[in-house]
């Protein structure tokens, strides 16, 4: 957790992804605890894919988002991006959700994404949603020496608005192997 946070409770599985289930391209809706600010829109709930993006569009068809890049015109609009590529939620994966109260008051939910695969190896990760449009990625376990050209990271409101963070020209700390994290404060308010 970051320093000050604390858990209000147990994290609970996201349906169709269980340990011991498969799941490749699919997605679960999330209903969140609080109104989560997105660039200057509120949303009560975000689609969870199995390919490490969450989407706010209600547009949104499961089983698209195999790959893709931030920015792009693919009708895919209001996502948050920690970690999408093609990644399968075999059956040692769990995607699961948790709502915690950090200090200062602020809610917020955190998205776990434990033992991932992809074809650079396993991945772990959580995307922390603040009720004051704070975004956190925590990277925990990723393959140092992987390729993570296919990988797309960021945020996007539509294709001329969003902020896409390169993971091959200039890295991300993937390479030194060490757990790491970011955060978005938002601009919008």
């Amino acid at each position: 957790l970051p320093a000050g946070a604390s858990s209000s409770g147990t994290s609970t599985t996201l349906p169709g992804f269980a340990l011991g289930t498969s799941i490749d391209n699919g997605a679960a809706l999330l209903s969140l605890p609080f109104s989560f600010p997105m660039y200057t829109k509120r949303y009560d709930s975000v689609y969870v894919s199995s390919n490490g993006l969450l989407v706010f569009d209600t547009r949104y068809v499961s089983g698209s988002d195999s790959s893709g890049a931030v920015g792009a015109n693919d009708n895919r609009d209001n996502i948050v991006a920690p970690f999408w590529t093609d990644l399968v939620c075999g059956v040692t994966c769990t995607v699961s959700w948790l709502s915690v109260a950090p200090s200062g008051a602020v809610p917020a939910v955190v998205i776990r994404y434990q033992n991932a695969s992809f074809a650079g190896g396993t991945v772990s990760f959580e995307v922390w949603l603040y009720a004051d449009g704070r975004i956190t990625f925590i990277y925990q376990y990723f393959p140092a020496a992987a390729d993570f050209s296919g990988v797309a990271v960021g945020l996007e409101k539509d294709p001329s608005r969003y902020l896409a963070l390169p993971t091959s020209k200039i890295k991300l700390p993937f390479s030194d192997g060490q757990p790491f994290m970011l955060t978005f404060k938002p601009w919008f308010r």
